[in-house]
């Protein structure tokens, strides 16, 4: 088992540009769930709303006789609030109630409660229509000495304001006001899950990582470059090369190609390799324009390079050397009517640098290649060239680079950042090792500055691996 797979503890990084990519690439997600718990709770809400209308009087509570005090009032008044408070829960009150307004039944809420540091008291009337809790009230005021002359016989309750029949309900619809709330609990809901397994998602976020999760030789950083300088030129998408000959690119990133370069030229000699197929394991991870600088950084140390692009699915090396408009029918010619590529090949800017460009797709590549044929014309090109680069299809997606595997056998694996799983590239790396290429190492891709990253206020947790 590796290294990696077996570590029982390790470091959680938390990487806030890669949070902040996740919520950007998400965000139709963040608002579409927003909207739709929103909407949900509205429905909910506004569905099982009924309205309730309120009415209410106020009486100024008093007891018989002509000398009570204040205090007297005010202790009368809390007395005969709790005492109606009874009165009007009394069946006796309710079927009367019902009587009157001919109902079948007491369909309503009656409560009574004395205002603070007064003798006054208040009733109230609740019901589903307003006319019903007007009605109510009035029948209450009018009949409710059918208990409470039996119960309150030394108290004068005088009316100090007439109900009023209510115009409005008492009992908002919330339906609103939930929704507003239910969309940004859940909004906030969705962001928290995000970055939840933007922390948890297992990627290649640094060299560090790359050293520490990969089963593979650590062979160089290179840093992103951004194509578009200006806005105008970002708007109008405006092609731009990132090969290291263009002098508009930015020197961190050449710097990056170059070191990288010195580090593979490196391991080749000491391995003592002169073909090597670089690949990667997903599309758009940059392997074709990483192949295209390593070909022309070994150039410029005097060294006699062969680029082949032998991504047969979606050739590209013509495009990254701005050779779109031509036809280049050497490998074509080569796959269906064994004539030698040699004499395809073309040396670019008269450098030490050839390169056998391909124009055409195959969907049938496998069935159109001669592995032995291949492989015996490669052994004779080692013999002309010092290092021979070849631009394969990415390994996960089609079988070209695995099969390619038994007759190349050296790898370099493209890693681009936050790309791919940890454990899905240890696979791929084991499965090129098995079909008999050697990963020899691999390339960080696309990477950021520690700079940026220290902006990004780096922390780290501890959490349990697989």
């Amino acid at each position: 088992m590796q290294k990696y797979r077996d570590t029982n503890e390790m470091e959680l990084k938390i990487d806030i540009r890669t949070m902040i990519k996740d919520v950007l690439r998400y965000s139709w997600l963040i608002v579409i769930m927003a909207i739709s718990f929103s909407l949900i709770a509205y429905m909910i809400i506004d569905s099982s709303y009924k309205p309730k209308y309120t009415s209410s009087t106020t009486f100024i509570v008093t007891g018989k006789g002509l000398n009570n005090s204040i205090y007297d009032n005010l202790l009368t008044a809390q007395d005969m609030t709790n005492r109606f408070k009874n009165i009007i829960d009394s069946n006796i009150l309710k079927e009367k109630i019902a009587e009157v307004l001919s109902m079948d039944s007491f369909d309503a809420e009656a409560e009574a409660e004395i205002v603070p540091e007064t003798n006054l008291m208040v009733l109230r009337v609740t019901a589903d229509t307003s006319k019903k809790a007007f009605q109510i009230l009035q029948a209450i005021m009018e009949n409710y000495t059918v208990v409470s002359d039996y119960v309150v016989s030394n108290v004068i309750l005088e009316v100090l304001e007439e109900p009023q029949i209510p115009m409005a309900a008492s009992n908002a619809n919330q339906a609103e006001d939930i929704a507003k709330k239910a969309f940004w609990i859940s909004g906030a809901a969705v962001l928290a899950l995000i970055l939840f397994f933007s922390m948890k998602k297992d990627t290649i976020k640094s060299e560090q990582d790359f050293r520490e999760k990969l089963d593979i030789r650590y062979l160089g950083t290179i840093y992103h470059e951004r194509k578009h300088k200006t806005i105008l030129s970002a708007i109008k998408r405006e092609p731009v090369s990132v090969l290291v000959t263009n002098p508009i690119l930015s020197r961190k990133y050449v710097n990056s190609v170059e070191m990288t370069a010195a580090k593979v030229r490196n391991r080749m000699d000491s391995k003592r390799i002169k073909t090597v197929m670089v690949t990667s394991m997903m599309e758009n991870e940059g392997k074709s324009t990483i192949v295209a600088n390593l070909a022309l950084e070994f150039s410029k140390m005097g060294k006699k390079v062969l680029l082949i692009d032998l991504d047969l699915r979606k050739p590209s090396q013509h495009e990254i050397f701005n050779r779109k408009g031509e036809s280049f029918t050497g490998i074509a010619e080569w796959l269906k009517n064994k004539t030698d590529p040699e004499e395809k090949m073309v040396q670019i800017h008269n450098s030490n640098l050839f390169v056998l460009f391909n124009s055409q797709t195959f969907r049938n590549s496998l069935e159109l290649m001669d592995y032995l044929s291949w492989k015996n014309w490669i052994k004779k090109m080692e013999q002309k060239m010092d290092y021979i680069l070849i631009d394969t299809s990415p390994v996960a997606l089609v079988s070209d680079g695995e099969i390619l595997a038994h007759i190349i056998e050296n790898t370099i694996l493209v890693v681009r950042y936050d790309t791919m799983l940890a454990a899905d590239l240890n696979d791929v790396t084991d499965t090129l090792n098995e079909a008999g290429s050697k990963v020899i190492g691999g390339i960080f891709n696309n990477a950021y500055s520690d700079l940026l990253e220290r902006i990004g206020m780096e922390q780290y947790g501890r959490k349990t691996s697989y």
